[in-house]
């Protein structure tokens, strides 16, 4: 029997929340002079990777949910746009003959590839402008973190030119950890923000 899509957004808010636990407590040591900045440097590159590895996993169980009917949407008007018998066959199609599918950036795979399967792209065209760019933003963090080339850190200083940051906060993970506005991190913004964008693909 077809799943409701929103399981997926809980199960993403649920590691969002273990994740965040780790986080807590890693502060806690550091407050306490327990381990170093660099210790909960490391963590904070270990939990972003973790839980953008996880959004980028729930976006394609979603795609794939729902071409194959494993689950439903319950708010968005979901339309699937070709019916592909038998259902084994779906992955080999939409794959196309590649190895494994790029779903990011997001304008440039996602979308493109939703609008060939869904009337109008639904749900996946459903995140604004700010939100597109946002995680587009997130997913330059992402890669200069995962693969610290040049070229990694050359796009993620374009995502925080101008900003007033310190020194120590123009790396990735110092600028994860750099309070932004209402006392919050650059951290928990964007996973706040990657938290509603899961609640909105999958409503």
């Amino acid at each position: 029997m077809p799943r409701k899509a929103k399981t997926l957004s809980i199960k993403f808010n649920k590691r969002i929340r273990e994740l965040n636990t780790i986080r807590l407590k890693m502060e806690t040591l550091f407050r306490q002079g327990i381990i170093d900045p660099v210790d909960v440097e490391e963590v904070y590159a270990g939990i972003f990777l973790d839980i953008f590895t996880e959004f980028e996993a729930l976006i394609d169980n979603l795609f794939f949910g729902l071409v194959e009917g494993e689950f439903y949407s319950v708010s968005n008007n979901v339309q699937c746009r070709v019916e592909i018998i038998p259902k084994s066959m779906v992955r080999d199609i939409v794959f196309a003959g590649k190895k494994y599918l790029d779903w990011l950036p997001y304008t440039e795979r996602t979308i493109p590839r939703a609008k060939r399967f869904f009337n109008k792209g639904i749900p996946f065209t459903l995140l604004d402008e700010q939100q597109e760019s946002d995680l587009k933003n997130y997913n330059l963090i992402r890669n200069s973190l995962a693969h610290k080339s040049d070229s990694a850190t050359t796009k993620f200083k374009n995502v925080i030119s101008g900003l007033p940051l310190l020194p120590n906060e123009k790396t990735p993970t110092g600028y994860l950890r750099s309070i932004a506005h209402h006392k919050k991190t650059q951290y928990e913004i964007a996973i706040k923000s990657l938290q509603f964008m899961a609640e909105v693909l999958c409503a």
